[in-house]
């Protein structure tokens, strides 16, 4: 790709942040069918492995399609810093959905040190990650178990258990294992008796709390808002201690990105 399609790439990108919420599809019949651009090259959309990143492609994929006459492909994403590294050696061209939370360095060194990914803004809504419980378990069990605090006890960690984990030990199931997330540190740190049990995908994820919702049991999970879950199941977020400059120091684990 020369850098003069490199710059209208970043155009493009640019003018779907402002243009999003427009879709080909409610165009009158007439606007609805572009002749293709005289292009051979189709622009490389990156997939993560969440339900959030397909649909803001398919949305994309429309605009660009259908509104402007590009060609596009569906790639494939890994996440954490491995989807920076495939953006700087072209094995897709854009993300549309990245979390900033624990891309701080990946931000300033592919954007800034290295210059090889551009920052394109915004997509609009505020996500927000956090441990949730099925509020079940708060109004027939223990309503504690809203606060951190009470999840320290030996009586928690029993309400919690699964096969999954050792005697002795909650469950806290978590997603993907490439997901930037801080559980495995928050755990320890907080002194808590749970143990983290990997289902390696959302729909994994959301089967053990449909399983837990149908079964009426306590299950504890790492989750984000906005998704579509919260229309079907009733869930409450658990409340964590106030982070400190201090400790998000010592970490060691929404941005749209693109090739400059």
């Amino acid at each position: 790709m020369s850098h003069r399609e490199q710059a209208s790439l970043q155009s493009i990108f640019l003018l779907l942040i402002v243009s999003g919420s427009f879709a080909a599809r409610c165009l009158p019949p007439e606007d609805q069918v572009v002749q293709p651009r005289s292009s051979d090259y189709a622009i490389k959309l990156g997939d993560n492995s969440w339900s959030s990143s397909v649909l803001n492609n398919y949305v994309a994929g429309i605009l660009l399609e259908e509104v402007l006459g590009y060609p596009i492909v569906r790639v494939p994403a890994v996440g954490g810093r491995q989807q920076w590294i495939d953006i700087e050696n072209k094995v897709f061209d854009v993300i549309l959905e990245v979390w900033p939370g624990g891309h701080e360095k990946n931000l300033e060194d592919f954007t800034i040190s290295r210059g090889t990914v551009a920052y394109a803004g915004l997509l609009g809504p505020r996500g927000r990650t956090g441990w949730f419980v099925n509020t079940y378990t708060l109004q027939h069990i223990d309503a504690f178990y809203e606060y951190w605090r009470a999840l320290k006890s030996s009586t928690a960690a029993n309400h919690f258990h699964t096969d999954d984990v050792a005697v002795g030990k909650g469950a806290f199931f978590g997603g993907s294992i490439d997901w930037i997330q801080f559980d495995d540190q928050i755990i320890p740190n907080l002194g808590l008796p749970l143990e983290i049990v990997w289902t390696y995908s959302e729909s994994a994820l959301l089967s053990k709390i449909d399983e837990a919702n149908d079964t009426q049991t306590p299950i504890l999970f790492n989750f984000w808002t906005p998704h579509q879950a919260f229309s079907k199941y009733d869930l409450t977020r658990v409340f964590l201690p106030e982070h400190t400059e201090e400790c998000f120091a010592t970490r060691t684990s929404t941005l749209l990105l693109v090739v400059p």
